[in-house]
């Protein structure tokens, strides 16, 4: 799921986290973002990566409103899209705190041409608006890393190459039993090297990311006519429908029958941005 907004700030935002990334484009030089203690200057074509889970909030007065343009997607999204590469970088970035892009300025201003494109796809509805914006929503999260000089990797099929092509597959077929062993052995790695591993490429451990996948798709498929709760939930792994209720609202702080009300009315899901 893709969600972008050209807007403006005026105040002192009080700080808040969601459960989505996103990608945060400077429009003008006014203001300064904090992202988990740390802030940076407002640069017309600079971009904050907000990941999720993150304390963050804007800084402004009226006198000097800040003007952006914001990209939120699924924490999963390059993964499920299969480009394990894009959503690896994106995992380091967490754990390496990089919040705040470079600023080389033939960087700066295709950055703002990417991303008010971006946000003009998200709201055309024209053909293909989805697989565009996806095409657009890459290209700007490998200018932000590429920004940092950020070293590469190399293509090599090592453990961690087999784990993320595991992830790959959990993410779209998350149904399918899973077991910590033999996901390990797959990999060729050791249980120990392969949870370490594991929890560090994903943020998850992998219990938590199996669930975690099937929650998401669960909320995805309550979207759709003619599904009823018990269908979204049997269809993703979730056998005791007690658990699968306790975990959702744990995870998105509704029910499941309430987020399928707010699809009916045709609504964005705002509670997948709210705060904590």
């Amino acid at each position: 799921m893709l969600w972008g907004e050209h807007g403006f700030h005026d105040h002192v935002m009080a700080p808040h986290r969601h459960d989505m990334h996103e990608l945060f484009i400077c429009l003008n030089d006014e203001g300064e973002q904090h992202i988990a203690g740390k802030r940076c200057a407002f640069r017309r074509g600079r971009a904050f990566f907000l990941y999720s889970g993150l304390p963050h909030h804007l800084e402004h007065t009226p006198e000097r409103p800040g003007e952006f343009v914001f990209i939120c997607f699924d924490p999963a999204h390059f993964l499920n899209c299969g480009q394990t590469r894009v959503h690896a970088a994106i995992q380091r970035g967490t754990v390496d705190k990089h919040y705040f892009s470079g600023t080389q300025p033939a960087y700066l201003e295709r950055n703002v041409r990417v991303g008010l494109e971006l946000r003009e796809e998200l709201s055309c509805g024209m053909l293909l608006s989805q697989e565009r914006a996806g095409a657009l929503l890459a290209d700007l999260v490998v200018g932000f890393f590429r920004s940092l000089d950020v070293p590469g990797e190399a293509d090599a099929d090592t453990g961690m190459e087999r784990l993320r092509r595991l992830c790959v597959r959990i993410g779209r077929r998350p149904a399918e039993s899973y077991r910590l062993d033999a996901a390990a052995a797959e990999v060729g790695m050791s249980r120990t090297k392969f949870t370490r591993q594991f929890k560090t490429a994903t943020g998850f451990t992998f219990c938590e990311f199996v669930n975690d996948c099937r929650l998401r798709l669960a909320c995805r498929a309550l979207a759709e006519r003619g599904v009823a709760v018990s269908e979204a939930a049997l269809a993703n792994g979730f056998d005791n429908l007690g658990y699968f209720h306790r975990e959702f609202k744990k995870k998105f702080g509704r029910t499941p029958l309430q987020v399928k009300r707010i699809y009916q009315a045709n609504q964005f899901p705002h509670f997948l941005k709210e705060c904590d």
